[in-house]
């Protein structure tokens, strides 16, 4: 009976040291976290007011000049005017070329234009927006140190960007478009109509030559004018176009 009394008092004694009450456990390290994560839950707060106007108004900011604005952009081989309306070309001129008036070689057919409007121009193929931005008044920023040009134009439907990036002494640069109607893409191209070249040379359907720029050679090919057949559209004169569209 004294033994069993011992075991049994054995038992009790242990069980204190090895199954505390959860109240009587060591305290806290990071009073700090535990008050975090008591802190009642409730609603977030509310964003502050300057914010709120901010981000629910970014979006509908219209993008639009209220004038036509000239652009001049100049380079070793090219004197180029850009109107900000529709982005377009209204004068191209290349520098080491000469018409049969002994003048900078004008690529830009000005009658020409006032019907078919100015080189790159947008050109749809079945979706118009609802909006023309051939004639609407983009916002110009010239980029890449002069050496580019940005044309933006929305009015919260409607969303064109043009923007061209030209080289010092290449005749290769660069068009980038997009175009969107209520964030939709829309399917265009850009345009270079009303012809191309010397339009005061004598006969020059039987004289004017063929010119591209050949990369490989780093040199511009000239040959008969009949060549021009056989050669992709995108080898037009000395100018050559990468264009990428969205």
């Amino acid at each position: 009976m004294m033994l069993a009394f011992a075991l049994v008092g054995l038992v009790l004694m242990l069980s204190q040291f090895l199954f505390k009450p959860a109240n009587q456990g060591p305290k806290q390290q990071t009073p700090a976290r535990v008050e975090q994560a008591k802190a009642p839950v409730g609603n977030p707060p509310a964003p502050s007011k300057a914010l709120t106007e901010t981000d629910t108004s970014a979006g509908a900011q219209p993008v639009t000049a209220n004038n036509e604005q000239l652009t001049t952009l100049d380079t070793k081989v090219f004197h180029i005017v850009f109107s900000n309306k529709g982005g377009v070309a209204k004068s191209w001129q290349l520098k080491a070329y000469k018409d049969s008036q002994g003048k900078p070689l004008e690529l830009v057919n000005e009658k020409a234009a006032e019907k078919t409007w100015y080189p790159l121009a947008f050109l749809y193929d079945n979706q118009k927006p609802s909006t023309d931005p051939n004639f609407a008044y983009m916002v110009p920023t010239v980029t890449d140190g002069g050496l580019g040009l940005r044309f933006e134009f929305s009015n919260g439907r409607t969303r064109a960007v043009k923007s061209l990036r030209f080289g010092q002494d290449s005749y290769l640069f660069d068009v980038t478009s997009e175009l969107s109607e209520s964030n939709a893409g829309i399917p265009h191209m850009l345009a270079w109509r009303g012809g191309f070249g010397d339009r005061t040379a004598y006969a020059a359907a039987a004289n004017m030559k063929t010119l591209y720029f050949d990369s490989a050679q780093n040199k511009l090919i000239e040959q008969d004018q009949k060549v021009a057949k056989k050669r992709s559209c995108d080898r037009v004169g000395p100018v050559l176009i990468r264009w990428n569209r969205r």
